[in-house]
């Protein structure tokens, strides 16, 4: 939804309730990810196959780099391989 048209449906006071909620309990695919962390740390904590305690930071996924980070990381690799 474009935000123009969510301007249109929702006013910001609105809009603040939605923040302040979200705030407080969020939603996403970076909290799922983080709950399936959860659930993962504990059982293999449970299993007692794990050399160290796992806690669900060290499950989770690599973050999404934008565009513009995957550009900086880029050039950064180049110039350290050439040397500069």
């Amino acid at each position: 939804m474009p935000v123009s048209e969510l301007l249109e449906r929702v006013d910001s006071a609105e809009l603040t309730e939605w923040l302040a909620f979200y705030r407080l309990e969020p939603w996403g695919c970076e909290r799922e990810d983080w709950r399936a962390a959860l659930v993962s740390a504990t059982a293999a904590n449970y299993s007692g196959n794990a050399k160290k305690p796992l806690n669900p930071s060290d499950l989770m996924p690599p973050q999404r780099l934008s565009k513009k980070q995957r550009i900086q990381q880029s050039i950064a690799k180049v110039r350290a391989f050439l040397g500069g």
